[in-house]
């Protein structure tokens, strides 16, 4: 078996990947070569692909590593965390775990941590490295597609009430790649980072990369709600073939448009899901609900869309070297 780590594969090799993705179930888009583009256009981050061969010379495993960064040349090299958003895609566990123990040597000396951020409820292998990498509780939710019906009538009263208000006020939603749209939605989601969330929020190319880039088994969308011909919340919305939609980077004006009954991030949350049930996917992943024992409004916000409470659990390993140990005493994750 070849593994190879790639920060610039070639046209061959991206035609392959596309080409392995085309026969999973589940082409998870957070490997997919549109999140890799879209990486490298994040100066605080950087990805790689991990790629295993089999003896033939045909991909039979993958993974989309994605290192962050602080800004700065110096604070780059001290603050390396390298993340992989969801399991290796692999033929067999065998496969998954020659990945996983190649990333362990990899991140040896370079970081502060490797973290897998599972966004499903399955993940046996990772679970065997028990010493290796710590094992954290962490909630999701998700939405199961049971069709139009089910998915209005498991929303709680207050939410059907509040897209009701929105409906009555002409709010809608509309699928874009339009600049105007996409640099109004921008400043909503820029306000929401920085004052509410308070942490940086990737550059606009960022985004505009992902948009450019969809094709294949997976793509970006971006769902806006428009109010009197203005942007007034969105959400960036990842497809994994056709199996699940993801909620990524969602945000409304909320606090402007209360008073006149109008709720922008309820519209956006609806629009993904409604988006889920037109276009047919297995489920609708919220890409997150925080830790159990963390009081955390926003869970309870997405509890209030129906959908399973799930412990998708977050798998942290961290290497031996001073600087990852000193991250790991002070509880800095």
């Amino acid at each position: 078996m070849n593994l190879q780590i790639l920060k610039e594969p070639d046209k061959e090799t991206l035609e392959s990947i596309e080409a392995y993705f085309d026969k999973l179930h589940f082409p998870n888009f957070f490997h997919s070569i549109p999140h890799f583009h879209s990486a490298k256009g994040n100066p605080s981050t950087k990805p790689e692909y991990v790629i295993s061969y089999d003896e033939s010379g045909m991909i039979n495993g993958l993974l989309l590593l994605v290192t962050h960064h602080e800004k700065g040349f110096i604070l780059r090299h001290f603050t390396r965390r390298a993340v992989v958003y969801g399991e290796p895609i692999a033929d067999s566990s065998s496969v998954q775990k020659q990945l996983i123990d190649f990333l362990i040597q990899h991140v040896k000396s370079r970081h502060l941590f490797l973290q897998f951020r599972i966004n499903c409820d399955s993940h046996p292998v990772l679970d065997e490295y028990e010493g290796v990498f710590n094992r954290q509780d962490y909630l999701n939710v998700f939405i199961r597609n049971n069709g139009p019906d089910t998915a209005w009538h498991t929303l709680s009263r207050s939410k059907r009430w509040q897209l009701r208000k929105n409906l009555e006020s002409n709010v809608q939603i509309v699928e874009t790649k339009e600049e105007s749209d996409l640099n109004q939605w921008y400043k909503i989601l820029q306000y929401l980072y920085h004052y509410k969330v308070q942490k940086p929020v990737p550059p606009l190319k960022f985004f505009r990369a992902l948009l450019d880039n969809e094709g294949g088994m997976n793509s970006a969308k971006l769902l806006v709600v428009k109010y009197q011909q203005r942007v007034i919340a969105g959400m960036l919305l990842p497809v994994s073939g056709k199996k699940a939609v993801h909620e990524w980077y969602i945000c409304g004006a909320d606090e402007q448009y209360k008073p006149q009954n109008i709720y922008p991030s309820v519209m956006a949350t609806w629009a993904g899901i409604d988006y889920m049930v037109q276009n047919n996917f297995e489920y609708f992943d919220f890409m997150g609900a925080g830790r159990p024992d963390v009081p955390y409004g926003v869970r309870e916000f997405k509890k209030r869309f129906g959908g399973d409470l799930v412990d998708v659990v977050r798998y942290t390993h961290f290497p031996p070297n001073i600087f990852a140990g000193l991250f790991r005493k002070l509880n800095w994750l």
